[in-house]
């Protein structure tokens, strides 16, 4: 009996896949349709043209572009290499662009038609720095002298076999990709450990059969772990949007007859006005909605309109980033974002470090292998003693557990 190793690495959930459902949509990407096994063979051609490139374990390879394949193939090859992947939203400022490019010292960075500029501007103003700029790999856009054509950087040759040691780096989150704050530090197990506790939620937020929409911005941990990670996990097909916009979403809903709706609140309240909600979310079994809480009007006029329950979560980035959900709560309350998912564990504290007893607010903090290892690059802010996180965000828990959010949501 063949014994199947625990995964690692986030790209060997991308390889099993490729080995269950070979000929299975993977991803949708307008008229571009890409299976499983495809899949794997395009991100072990990237992941060797990066080592062809000097890219070792341990580089940082930055990321901006808008939702497409390039996108996630570029991912998993870093991924899939040991690299460490850093996702910079595309509609960033040029000096915003920079400070991720300096701070994360990246040595490539994959751009689009729709960020090149920009990230050109960024790397310009990167020319004088002591480590120098990026070379740039640049999608559906002229590559000018000392970049790369994405199409010229694959190289063919054996099957890419990732590094097992879940406690590397494989992503560096900085606050909304982009500026702010130093950069999450999110090893291999710590966002493993998230994709399975939120998949262990009943009923689970997707599903094999699922088709998932991928417009929450894969530079967001909402999207690139708690979206794509299950889809990894489970197999489901993803259909990418590029522009997080109410108007193209629904229509991508509709046409492609997603069942499972991955949004932030801003869709939510644009979908709730429209005469025609129901009739384009026909197919949607689940909608998921996090990054910021929903008004309780805005929640009751669309599940009124539409007859499709709104499921809301809570996370910061520092977990992975799913911390609660309602999916897991038998009775939906007004203001609550839900019980912690399995695995996770959760306390309401006062300044003292004490749990607060009753229905006080306090600090929440948490607990669970999904936890970040630190601030890049020197580790600071890691889990304290006994592995609790203090996330800054207020809250209250009531009596059966369930989180109401008092003030910084993140």
């Amino acid at each position: 009996m063949k014994v199947v190793l625990a995964a690692t690495n986030v790209a060997e959930l991308l390889r099993r896949q490729a080995v269950r459902n070979e000929t299975r949509t993977a991803l949708i990407d307008g008229d571009r349709r890409v299976t499983w096994s495809q899949l794997d063979r395009m991100v072990d051609e990237l992941a060797r043209g990066l080592s062809e490139l000097g890219a070792v374990a341990g580089h940082r390879v930055a990321i901006c572009m808008v939702n497409r394949i390039e996108f996630v193939v570029s991912y998993l090859a870093a991924l899939r290499g040991g690299r460490v992947a850093v996702p910079i939203h595309p509609t960033s400022t040029p000096g915003a662009v920079a400070r991720v490019l300096a701070d994360s010292a990246s040595r490539l960075c994959f751009t689009d038609a729709a960020s090149v500029e920009v990230v050109r501007a960024a790397v310009s103003w990167r020319a004088a720095a002591p480590a120098g700029p990026p070379t740039l790999i640049v999608v559906d856009a002229p590559a000018r002298t000392g970049e790369l054509r994405y199409g010229d950087v694959t190289a063919v040759g054996a099957e890419v076999m990732s590094p097992r040691d879940a406690e590397a780096v494989g992503l560096l989150l900085y606050p909304c990709g982009t500026h702010g704050p130093r950069a999450a530090m999110l090893s291999h197990r710590a966002l493993l450990a998230n994709i399975d506790q939120a998949s262990r939620i009943r009923p689970a937020p997707m599903r094999p059969d699922d088709i998932v929409l991928g417009a929450v911005p894969l530079s967001h941990s909402y999207g690139l772990n708690a979206v794509l990670g299950q889809v990894l996990l489970q197999g489901s097909t993803l259909v990418l949007g590029k522009w997080f916009d109410p108007e193209e979403m629904v229509q991508l809903v509709s046409a492609e007859g997603v069942t499972c709706v991955p949004v932030a609140p801003p869709v939510v309240a644009a979908w709730a006005r429209r005469d025609d909600v129901a009739a384009k979310l026909a197919p949607v079994r689940t909608l998921l909605s996090g990054a910021a809480l929903l008004a309780a009007d805005v929640v009751r006029q669309f599940e009124q309109r539409t007859g499709v329950t709104v499921q809301q979560g809570y996370g910061v980035a520092e977990a992975g980033p799913v911390v609660t959900s309602t999916l897991g709560s038998p009775e939906h309350k007004p203001g609550s974002v839900g019980r912690p998912v399995p695995g996770v564990e959760l306390r309401i504290v006062d300044d003292t470090g004490s749990d607060v007893r009753g229905d006080d607010p306090g600090e929440i903090w948490v607990r669970g292998r999904n936890l970040f290892s630190g601030y890049w690059p020197d580790g600071q802010g890691a889990p304290g003693p006994g592995g609790w996180l203090a996330t800054g965000d207020v809250g209250v828990v009531d009596a059966d557990g369930d989180l109401f959010l008092v003030e910084g949501l993140t």
